[in-house]
Formats: C-alpha cells, structure tokens, sequence
C-alpha cells in the first residue's frame, strides 16, 4: 500500500526508503519543526503488549539522551492511529553495505568507519546500552563526510528485560557473536565481535562467516576461524589480521576489555613519503558482459560471445585496468542483468553491454560503459561497419575505455591491441566459430572446431591464434579421451611450435605447447611452457591455474596454492578456481579453510558442478573433523542439488566407514566397485575401503582411477599423507602400487604440520609458504 502523504502524528510521510526487520522507513517531514525526518514504522508482532512498548519507550528514552557525532540522533518514539513509531535523523547517503556493493574500501576508509562506530558504541555502554545489531547496514554514510550509527530500536539495557523471547536470536545472523547464537545474554563484548564482522567486510568484501543456510553460518559462527583478511587482500597491512583475530575470539573474554580498546588496536596509517603528490586509490575495475546478438540468425552466437572475449582481452592488455575474466562473466550470458547486482557480484565499479547485429558482411556493434554506482553513462558508441573493420571497433572500444577510466594508452599498449590480427576477416570468423565449438568439450564438436582452425589457417597461414587452437584441440583428442590415436599428439606438437614461431608473445601458444607436453607425459616441458606464458602475461589465469596442478602432480602443495592465490587474486570471481583452493586446502589438512572456501565458491557458480562439489568437499572436510551429522546433512543437500545416485551411494559408504561399520562397508564398496566411474565416487569409495582397513580393496580402487586418468590418483605424494587414505600406506599392497613414486613433498608452511611419521615417507620433504609473493610467477 502506498503511504506517500500520510499524515502520522505530525509527521508526513514523503517517500519509503527501505524496510528492516523492525518495519519500514520512511523519509518524512515533521510539519511542526519544519525538518526532514527518517520515521520507522514499527511492525514487530511482540509490540502488540503494552508491556513490551513500555520497555521499548524506556529504552528510546535512553538513545536519545545519547548525543553523540557518530549516533543517529532519535528524536522521538510515539504512536498515531495504533502504529508505533520513531522518528530519527535523516542522514543524507547511502548505507555502509550499499557503499560495499563497490568493492572493498580502503584501509584508511575502513580505520575511520570502525573508529567512528567504536566511539558510539563506548559512549552507549558506558550509559549500560547495548546495541545489539551492529551491522553495515546500519552503518550511515553521509554525503557529507559523516559516519553514524543507527538503529538502537532493538537495543536494550545492560542487565535489563529482553524484548524478545527467550533463546531468540536477535539481530541480524551473520554478524553475531558465537555465545548469541548459543543463547546467552548480549554485552558489550557482542557488539564488538558485530564491530570486527563489519571491519573484517569492510576490507574484504566478504563476510568472515558465510554459509548457503542459517544453519551453516550458525555453524561457521560456532565452530571455524575466518581466513584472515590478508590472505583474503594481499598487501593488507597484518596488524589488521591481529586485530580482528582478538575481536572476533570464540570466548568473548578473550576479547578486548572495551571497543575503544579494539579501536586502539588497529593499524596506525602509515604517513605518506615526502615525495607521495596524492594518495594511492584503487585501480578502476570494469566487467565486460557478453553482447547480446540481434541478428536473426542464431548461428552469428558465436560471432558475437567473440567480439565480447576479444575485446576483454584487449582490455586486460592495459595496464591499471582490472577486467573481470570470461569465466567470471560467463555466468551471466543471455540473461537480463541487473548491471548494479552483477558489479556487486563481481567486484567491479563499471560494467561494459552492448549488442551486435549482423547481416552479411555488414556488422553493427553498440557498446556503453556503465557507471554501476549510479547507474549513469560514462561512454556510448555505435559502429556500422563491414566485417573487415571489426578489429578497428574493437580497438576503437579499448581506446575508449582507457581514455574514460585511466587514460590514454601508452605506445606499447597500443601496440599489443595489434597483435596477431589475421590479414583476413574471414580467418577471425572461422577462428571464433572454431572456438565456440571447442568450448563444447565433445569429441563432435571438438572435431568441428578442428575445421574452422584449419579453414582459419588455409586463409591466412600466419594467423598464430588459429594454430594454437589446432594444437589445443588435437590435445583435447588425448586430454579428454576422445581418440587416442598418436597421430593427434603429432600434429598438435607441430601446430603448437607454428603457433609460438609466428606469435611468441601470445600466451595461447605456450599454453597449448603445454598441453601437448602433458598428454605426452613431460611433465617438466610442460610447466616450463606454462611458466613461458606467465612470462608473456602474467595475468593469463588458464597458465596458473594448469601450472598449479602441475606442480600438485609433482608433490609440490606449497607452489600449487601459490598459483592457484594468485589466479584468483586476479580473477576472485572465477567459481573453479575456489573449487581448486578448496582441494589444496583439503589435501593440505586445513578442513576449516576448506569448509570456508568452499561456501565462496558456491556462491559464485551456478552451474551444478559447483554447487554439489561445494557439497561433497564439505561432506569429506567435515568427516576430517569428526562432524557425521554435519556430513551426512551435506549429503542430502548434495542429492538435493542434483549430485548423481551412485555418487551419493558412494559418499553414503565412505560415511558408513568412518562411523566404524566394517561389513557395511565392504559391502557397499563391492557392490559399487564395477558400476561407478567419473572424479567423484571413485574417491569417497577408496577412502571408505581404506577407512575400515580394506587395503587391496582401496588399491584395486587407485589403480582404477589411475589408469582412468582421474588427477587425484596420480599426486601420489599427496596419498601418502591424506586422511583415511594413510591408514593403508604401510599395507604390502598400498606399498607395491606406490612403489617409489610420490616421495618429494614440498609442505605449506601455513597448513598444520606433519608429524615425524608423516615426514618420513618421503625422501625429499620441505616446507614453504602457500601464499603469493608479489606479481611475479609463482
């Protein structure tokens, strides 16, 4: 119902400004003082008691004898034709969680939110008010430079009558403190742990304790550490991460005696150099949305996803430009987007959309760069042109968005948007239809990809792009088992070698080379390709990501995170990517760190493999740490979203074995053994039959998913020490699988120790950190 012009007391309501837990705000006008108000209109069943209004009279009483700068100043709290209501300041901007929908803020930006916060929070307890329901959102950030506190209408006294039921939890779930979610009483020390929640987002982005249902960020609350905010946002000052570790403490005594202490606790902002002119501020971040194709003919999709992903190349070419990657994008292909959800989503402050129509060989191509913040236009374009012109558009678009968001290119960049553009413009159509098709992963479409590199090629026999993507796909024929005919490993070796003659500073040919060399079996060629296209473009995520499960199969864990960081530093929105943290953590011991990983990961994937592997991960991390319910709650909700019926057999199995059933196991293990296959069952039916000690069952198992090609059973260093999997490695039939291979680990030194058992498994064993340093190759 619209409320617009109601009278309510003295107050007029002009326009509704959102709605809380507590009821709905509205921007009104006090017609006796003649000011601009912000009036709540509480719609909290339990108010209906006088007794309960009472309480909530006293306690507004106690707030608005509260003034202080950084408190949103309650002027009143009355009732009109039956409907309870406060009036409060109106603050003029926008609410600290609308200002994260940008991105993280600065540590300096973060330093004054969480000092101001704290100074309103000391001056409410020292009068025995607590808030209760410290969060971003009620966080305001005014237009004019001020921060203040709103909200105090769940607040109550230190001491005094609950407004709510008993054993209710109050307040906004994910920033609650772990003895809250228990159902003990609030104090002082739960606004705190609420204050660290927000700093913590405040500088990452994220909140430390995530989960996809209340149930898992209660549990995530109760039960786990955050990730520090380092790890998170290398670079960050560690003082932070000591900071927030205290506040944010399980037992609220070991937090800090006050939050005026918590606020003193904080880094102190380093003094700028001499020479500093202005402050350091944030690259501009922009996403590039697939185009949308207007042409009748929906075989010109590929045309168009094309020109979309050549000219997010072009973009990430240039320097102090941060471009969301196609894998983040991809998500979003084909829907109608809400440009400031998808910004939000991916990190970014500006979003570039546009459309292409095609008829012929004449092409029309529109492209707008969006303000996500306000919703406002930085730059529009349209082109007409014919087909041979459509690398020009493509540059003319880059030149464009440098010039809006960071300046003009220099001479080098504006070179590199000139690399390996082919001579014919029939060659880049063949060349874009060949990799749609590629990107199919079946052999049918494989193949047709093949053709339209080899057309590609025919055309302009210099294109390097279109003989990377020949050697690509002859490497899927072994990769992925389509035909494993020599004849493919051959002619993908000499289009590689074509590919990186003609273009050597094009990372795609370094990279197919490398896939050449891995379904060859040279491991140590291949990473030396991939470390070629770092060297190339260090930003050129497929390269680290494929060198860090190089250096995994090489027993390396330490340099597989570092690589695996560092992608995702460059690309924090790519799903599969936390999908490959959250294994390393897992391989690694740090389940904790995995459970977190993987909730973030499933946040950003929506296909089904990310959302059931986010289950079964968790299914086994939580079995690590002693937790069957929790696991076995993750297993249906894996069966839930779609995880195939022998896989959850087999997960059901592996449960089954660590609860300590033999014979059910056994069973479980023979009767699946023949009709499972694929990455997932295979792995939970091995650490089943090794869990209740079935060694030559487990074995049969690994040699099976070995010689399937399944990644897993090949980081024999990582089988030595991986739980359950250990329980068989001094077995005579565990040894004569393994024989001598998998014996150099390189440990990282952020992950628990191994113990001196542990260690002695191997001939080779060092420790080093998984963390990425700098921004050099990992």
């Amino acid at each position: 119902m619209d409320l617009a012009g109601r009278l309510l007391a003295q107050y007029r309501l002009v326009e509704k400004l959102g709605e809380g837990g507590m009821g709905a705000v509205f921007r009104a006008e006090d017609t006796r003082l003649g000011r601009q108000v912000a009036l709540k209109l509480l719609s909290a069943p339990s108010l209906a008691d006088p007794r309960a209004r009472e309480r909530l009279l006293a306690e507004a009483r106690a707030v608005a004898a509260l003034e202080h700068p950084h408190i949103c100043l309650l002027y009143e709290f009355g009732e009109a034709a039956g409907q309870p209501f406060l009036a409060m300041q109106l603050v003029e901007g926008e609410t600290l969680r609308q200002a994260l929908r940008q991105g993280p803020l600065s540590e300096a930006r973060t330093r004054a939110i969480v000092a101001a916060v704290a100074s309103a929070l000391g001056a409410a307890h020292g009068r025995g008010l607590l808030h209760r329901d410290v969060k971003s959102e009620n966080v305001l950030l005014g237009r004019d430079g001020g921060i203040k506190l709103s909200d105090f209408g769940i607040a109550r006294h230190a001491g005094g009558q609950n407004l709510t039921a008993a054993h209710t939890l109050v307040g906004s779930p994910a920033y609650a403190a772990p003895e809250i979610v228990a159902g003990a009483e609030p104090s002082a020390a739960s606004d705190q742990f609420s204050l660290a929640v927000v700093a913590y987002e405040c500088l990452t982005g994220a909140l430390p304790f995530a989960g996809e249902s209340l149930a898992a960020v209660l549990y995530a609350i109760t039960n786990l550490e955050p990730e520090s905010p380092s790890r998170r946002r290398p670079g960050l000052d560690r003082a932070w991460d000591e900071a927030l570790r205290q506040a944010l403490a399980k037992d609220p005594q070991r937090r800090f005696p006050s939050v005026s202490e918590f606020a003193k606790a904080l880094p102190a902002e380093p003094a700028p150099p001499a020479s500093a002119k202005k402050p350091k501020t944030e690259p501009p971040s922009l996403a590039v949305l697939y185009f949308e194709n207007l042409s009748n003919d929906p075989d010109s999709e590929y045309f168009c996803a094309g020109i979309t992903e050549d000219i997010l190349t072009d973009l990430s070419k240039i320097s102090g430009l941060r471009v969301a990657s196609r894998n983040a994008v991809a998500r979003f292909k084909g829907q109608a987007v809400d440009i400031p959800r998808a910004a939000v989503e991916l990190g970014v402050g500006t979003v570039l959309e546009g459309s292409v129509r095609r008829a012929g060989n004449r092409v029309r191509i529109s492209a707008q760069l969006i303000n996500a913040r306000d919703g406002f236009h930085v730059w529009a374009e349209r082109y007409d042109r014919t087909l041979d012109d459509v690398f020009a558009v493509q540059e003319d678009i880059a030149r464009a968005i440098a010039a809006a968001l960071r300046g003009a290119l220099t001479p080098q960049e504006a070179a590199e948007l000139h690399r390996d553009r082919p001579a014919a413009a029939t060659a880049y159509d063949l060349y874009l239809k060949g990799r749609g098709h590629y990107r199919q992963y079946t052999h049918e479409e494989n193949l047709r990809a093949l053709e339209c590199f080899d057309q590609a090629v025919a055309l302009d026999p210099t294109y390097a792009l279109a003989w990377a993507g020949i050697a690509d796909a002859c490497g899927q024929m072994h990769d992925k088992a389509y035909d494993m005919d020599p004849q493919w490993i051959e002619r993908g070796a000499a289009a590689a070698r074509r590919a990186i003659e003609l273009g050597p500073r094009i990372p795609e040919g370094h990279k197919a080379h490398a896939l050449i060399e891995v379904v060859r079996g040279n491991r140590e060629e291949a990473m030396r390709a991939l470390r070629q296209a770092l060297a190339v473009d260090p930003r050129f995520t497929p390269a680290l990501s494929n060198l860090g499960l190089s250096l995994e199969l090489e027993g390396d864990l330490a340099g597989a995170e570092r690589c695996i960081r560092r992608a995702i530093e460059l690309d924090p929105a790519d799903a599969y990517l936390g999908f490959m943290l959250a294994v390393t953590l897992s391989e690694s011991r740090r389940f904790e760190e995995c459970i977190q990983e993987t909730h973030r990961f499933q946040s950003l994937g929506t296909g089904s493999f990310h959302q059931t592997a986010a289950h079964w991960e968790r299914v086994h991390a939580l079995a690590c740490l002693g937790d069957l319910d929790a696991a076995r709650r993750e297993l249906e909700e894996a069966r839930k979203a779609g995880l195939g019926a022998l896989d959850c057999e087999a997960i059901e199995t592996f449960l089954v074995a660590v609860a300590g059933e033999a014979g059910r196991t056994r069973d479980g293990v023979r009767r699946l053994s023949g009709r499972i296959g694929g990455f997932i069952g295979p792995w939970f039916l091995v650490a089943a039959a090794a869990a209740v000690g079935d060694a030559a069952g487990a074995v049969r198992l690994l040699a099976g998913a070995e010689e399937a090609g399944i990644e897993w059973a090949r980081i024999h260093a990582v089988l030595r020490v991986r739980p359950w999997v250990e329980r068989i490695h001094d077995s005579a039939e565990f040894r004569a699988w393994i024989g001598e291979r998998g014996q150099r680990i390189v440990w990282p030194l952020e992950a628990p120790p191994l113990t001196a058992e542990q260690r002695a498994r191997f001939t080779d064993y060092s420790e080093a950190s998984g963390l990425p340093q700098g921004d050099g190759i990992p």
